[in-house]
């Protein structure tokens, strides 16, 4: 498919008033900032026209690409501007929304709400299948079904809150996947108690586990149990910064959904310190105690030392009853 630019007027002065500045049906900006922009603007003028289209039913123009340029135009109280502006009748919303996805690309990344937003639009101009084989990989994404069922539900369902925070880096892409699975009730309260802590990728996708596991077993909606008044004051302690808050609740959660585990852990590093290990050696539990491997380390500068390391280990008698401490009393 291409598009003749010729169709196009030439670049022209049109007044703000005579464009309709809303998104509009092919805008894919979300989450950005328009303070480069325009400094870029400010420094060096408008180095690219943002491109129009006359509408047949109103006296207003409809953004095909340059959204955000306009912006900053409106922000600089500009009333007029260089446009590129098509006839209504130059062109069907596939070719604008095209002109406007492969405009961005040549210039900057999506992030995964803008492509959610393009995917979405696309849903309503062409077959399902071509947009997996044909414009998934245009936008760095594996084309199957899958990826892009959850990138459309991502622009219809997770909301404002959950979009912004997603694009801004805050969320990840597979919290944002679990999140879609839950009624809107828990995942706009789940994305709620995530804006008030500093989570990394893992974190999120354990919590997001453990907060819908003690919503079942507790038999209670996760908005009451993220009320819980242990919760809000580790929420509200202004004695910890984000990321010590974060810590906090996860070893909450964590106690509060592995009770026995936690207990275990407890009981095996009470265990290993008893046995005053030599310098630089540590003993690992299986994670969850769940394997039958534990793990030792030992870190030596040379073999002399290593050999001295080991010496001392084979004093320790008690290293034979390293092991699960809730086994040990069964």
């Amino acid at each position: 498919m291409t598009t003749d630019f010729s169709a196009a007027t030439s670049s022209q002065m049109v007044p703000v008033d005579s464009i309709d500045c809303s998104p509009g049906p092919y805008c894919m900006s979300f989450g950005y900032d328009l303070n480069p922009l325009i400094l870029s603007i400010e420094s060096v003028g408008l180095l690219n026209s943002p491109i129009l289209l006359a509408s047949e039913n109103s006296h207003r123009m409809v953004i095909i690409a340059g959204y955000r340029r306009i912006q900053a135009l409106k922000r600089l109280r500009l009333h007029s501007f260089p446009c590129r502006v098509f006839p209504a009748s130059a062109l069907d919303p596939l070719h604008c929304l095209l002109i406007n996805l492969y405009e961005n690309l040549s210039t900057r990344k999506l992030n995964d709400v803008e492509k959610a937003m393009v995917l979405a639009r696309m849903g309503n101009l062409m077959p399902e299948k071509t947009i997996i084989e044909q414009y998934l990989p245009v936008l760095d994404l594996v084309p199957r079904r899958d990826i892009f069922l959850l990138y459309k539900n991502i622009a219809g369902e997770l909301g404002e809150t959950g979009k912004r925070a997603l694009a801004e880096g805050r969320l990840s892409l597979q919290a944002a996947k679990m999140l879609l699975d839950l009624d809107k009730t828990a995942r706009d309260e789940i994305l709620r108690f995530f804006s008030n802590l500093m989570l990394n990728m893992n974190q999120q996708r354990h919590l997001i586990d453990f907060i819908m596991d003690i919503s079942i077993i507790e038999n209670r909606s996760v908005p009451n149990l993220l009320v819980d008044p242990s919760i809000r004051e580790m929420e509200t302690d202004v004695r910890m910064n984000a990321p010590q808050k974060a810590k906090a609740v996860m070893k909450w959660f964590r106690k509060r959904r592995l009770p026995s585990v936690v207990e275990a852990e407890r009981g095996f590093k009470k265990s290993v310190s008893e046995l005053r290990l030599p310098d630089g050696v540590r003993i690992v539990a299986p994670p969850f105690f769940e394997g039958p491997d534990y793990r030792m380390e030992i870190s030596f500068r040379d073999g002399r030392q290593l050999a001295k390391v080991l010496k001392d280990l084979s004093t320790i008698k008690k290293l034979v009853d390293i092991g699960n401490p809730q086994e040990k009393e069964r």
